[in-house]
């Protein structure tokens, strides 16, 4: 194999209200110590504002895998926008340090702006981008102008699933040719959980029905839905794992409810799910949604939106039981349903692990990475 020198560019930021990492970043977390393993010369370029101690544990994690880290602060001034879009502060500062890295692939994350004019400005001829969701800005016209300019810049493309693939394509006007669709891949050393032993952990009622949701309080996964499911479902518990700009709202949401409670941000979030008597993710759009491949491999029973990707992981209802994006009725019922027939679910749920072992593998994601670095080099 040919020798692969790869830099990834990431924004990472972390905030009480605001955790460094979901979908994109732990995928991150996966991929770059296995590419290593294969012989690349691996670097993560972070440009970051605020850090705390959980971005630096995983950094100095990332660090002794053979990862190297290179921090690229932001100046602590107001962020200037660019149709509404983060743009990169300090993009000079990028340009600077990527002409020094013309000879590597340069791997670009969550930036359709700062990172890849920089990557451009520098001479970098060798530039991937990973499309991580299908958010519907994209198909803005601004939007849908500045893509076809990107699409000069950037060699090849990376889309998390053929949902991704299909809108990128369709919305960038790119050739399907430079587009190559890489699934996330999972991998954790230990699978197996006690479910009473988290229950009690986290006091969980251990005799009640429970169905729970592991992921940013943000509008993208419409948690709300699940508060007043809450509400028309009483004698059922909701735990809500995570942290975001929406946790106060929804707490003042769930007020008067005493059947849901909030767990906070968990940085091994994953490890809760198997007290889950089913996984919930109601989201309104979701590029692949990286916890449905952790409840998959934790066998437990999912419900979930029709949301984007979702469908296509959850293979349109094999592995697991869908409902329409905002049809909170749609929920409620299937919620009632599952828990009547829930040998059904727990055989849905042995189906879906034995699919993502196969499908969602670390292995099989880092080594088509590698033959897409290889074609361009």
């Amino acid at each position: 194999m040919k020798s692969i020198k790869v830099s990834h560019i990431i924004r990472l930021d972390e905030t009480p209200d605001s955790p460094p990492f979901s979908g994109a970043e732990n995928h991150l977390l996966f991929l770059l110590p296995e590419l290593v393993r294969l012989g690349a010369d691996v670097e993560l370029i972070v440009i970051s504002r605020f850090q705390g101690p959980l971005m630096q544990k995983a950094l100095k994690i990332l660090f002794q895998t053979g990862v190297r880290v290179t921090l690229l602060p932001l100046a602590m001034k107001a962020e200037w926008y660019f149709f509404k879009v983060i743009a990169l502060q300090r993009t000079f500062d990028l340009v600077t340090l990527l002409r020094t890295r013309r000879d590597r692939t340069i791997h670009l994350h969550l930036d359709y702006f700062g990172a890849p004019i920089a990557a451009w400005m520098a001479g970098c001829a060798k530039v991937v981008m990973s499309i991580h969701n299908d958010e519907d800005s994209l198909a803005l016209f601004p939007m849908w102008v500045w893509l076809r300019f990107l699409n000069l810049m950037v060699r090849r493309y990376i889309a998390i699933t053929d949902r991704v693939k299909d809108y990128f394509i369709r919305i960038s006007g790119v050739s399907p040719a430079r587009v190559k669709r890489i699934y996330y891949g999972v991998k954790y050393t230990n699978t197996e959980f006690d479910p009473v032993q988290i229950r009690n952990q986290y006091n969980i009622p251990s005799n009640r029905k429970v169905v729970g949701f592991v992921g940013r309080l943000v509008y993208q996964k419409h948690v709300d839905l699940l508060v007043e499911a809450a509400r028309a479902l009483p004698y059922i518990h909701f735990v809500i794992v995570g942290e975001g700009e929406l946790r106060k709202t929804l707490q003042e949401q769930a007020a008067d409810l005493k059947n849901i409670q909030f767990l906070g941000y968990q940085p091994d979030g994953h490890e809760i799910i198997p007290a889950f008597d089913i996984f919930c993710l109601p989201s309104r759009f979701e590029g692949l949604g990286l916890v449905l491949v952790e409840a998959m491999l934790l066998g437990v029973p999912i419900i979930a939106s029709r949301a984007g990707a979702i469908p296509e992981i959850l293979e349109h209802g094999k592995y697991g039981m869908l409902f329409n994006v905002g049809d909170v009725d749609g929920l409620i019922e299937i919620v009632r349903r599952s828990f009547e027939d829930y040998n059904s679910m727990s055989s849905m749920a042995f189906l879906a692990r034995e699919f993502a072992s196969r499908f969602f593998s670390v292995e099989e994601m880092s080594i088509e990475t590698i033959d897409l670095y290889n074609e361009i080099n």
